[in-house]
């Protein structure tokens, strides 16, 4: 297969950050007991003594990945690490919902914000425990895709920006931290948008929505962040976008299977597409990672997505390989890895 690369020259005059945290947040381990033994009301309370602002992102950000990481063993598995996500970004999104001085469209920063740091923690945390941190991103992104629909839909909100925000926080803030720590960050960005899809399937189908619909809006997301955070830190996008979409396309094909609902790979790939469009042209919709116009040929962003369509169909799909029997039992047969897990 010939991979097609982006040269890309970028002019990063009016790249950054829209507004940087003006105090890194440390949380005492009184206040962290106390989010732990009161949930929602715990949150509540160490945010008012602490004047933490929800509307600075970084600040959110900060808050964010102290909970979780408060809440994450060496036992924790895929499961409750979503639930652990979900829990907090709900717990986030209704207390931002219920400050007055929080109108409803800086909800969705505030959700993006909450996404970034769950995967900022559950990074760190892989790091120091014996998790498998590709899985570990994708259950954070899961929970945090999946919370936000409940909370849009319970609150009246757009459930369908709120996906995309969750899915955009939650890719921009794996790849910020996966460039930290030098670890391989487009493989991060895949399991990322992959679990944003799965949390938007899975809540999509519980509430008896249009599952494509939030398919496409999580991987806009994703894919929106695979191109903004890789230029703010001044990285070629081409994996990275690659990367977003064989994930989105992998989720759509094993979590629709999961589910018991037909595959949707066409809305997975109109959302990369969309997403890394909007992007590129300095206009993503989702805006705690801003940048200017980049230099790129949208025929060639567009190619680099079918290529990672082309990826994620044929990992996803991958049928078993039967070895030779074994020698001393012919009704044995050895059956080859179908994927790297997931």
């Amino acid at each position: 297969m010939r991979f097609y690369y982006i040269t890309l020259t970028l002019f990063l005059l009016t790249l950054n950050l829209i507004a940087q945290p003006a105090d890194v947040v440390e949380l005492s381990s009184k206040q962290i007991a106390q989010i732990q033994n009161q949930g929602v009301a715990g949150i509540k309370a160490v945010l008012e003594e602490s004047n933490i602002d929800l509307q600075d992102k970084g600040a959110t950000h900060d808050l964010v990945s102290q909970i979780v990481s408060s809440q994450i063993s060496e036992t924790s598995t895929p499961e409750s690490i979503a639930e652990i996500t979900s829990r907090i970004t709900i717990a986030i999104a209704e207390i931002a919902l219920s400050d007055n001085d929080i109108d409803n469209n800086e909800i969705y920063l505030v959700i993006e914000a909450t996404a970034a740091g769950a995967s900022d923690a559950v990074i760190k945390a892989s790091e120091n425990l014996n998790i498998d941190v590709r899985n570990a991103v994708k259950s954070s992104s899961t929970g945090t895709s999946g919370g936000v629909i409940k909370f849009a839909l319970e609150n009246g909100l757009d459930a369908a920006k709120a996906t995309s925000a969750a899915a955009s926080g939650a890719t921009a803030g794996a790849i910020e931290t996966a460039v930290e720590a030098d670890i391989d960050v487009p493989e991060i960005v895949e399991f990322a948008s992959s679990g944003s899809v799965a949390g938007a399937i899975f809540a999509a189908v519980e509430a008896d929505i249009d599952v494509g619909k939030y398919i496409e809006a999580a991987a806009s997301g994703a894919t929106e962040a695979a191109v903004e955070a890789p230029v703010v830190a001044k990285l070629n996008i081409v994996k990275f976008v690659q990367s977003a979409a064989a994930g989105s396309v992998i989720a759509s094909i094993e979590s629709s299977l999961e589910a018991n609902i037909d595959e949707n790979i066409e809305s997975a790939v109109a959302g990369s597409t969309s997403g890394a469009i909007q992007a590129a042209a300095g206009n993503g919709p989702n805006t705690r990672v801003s940048i200017a116009p980049i230099a790129a040929d949208l025929s060639e962003l567009k190619r680099i997505i079918a290529i990672g369509r082309i990826d994620g169909e044929r990992r996803a799909k991958r049928m078993p390989i039967i070895m030779t029997p074994y020698e001393d039992d012919p009704t044995i047969r050895q059956v080859s890895p179908t994927s790297r897990p997931r």
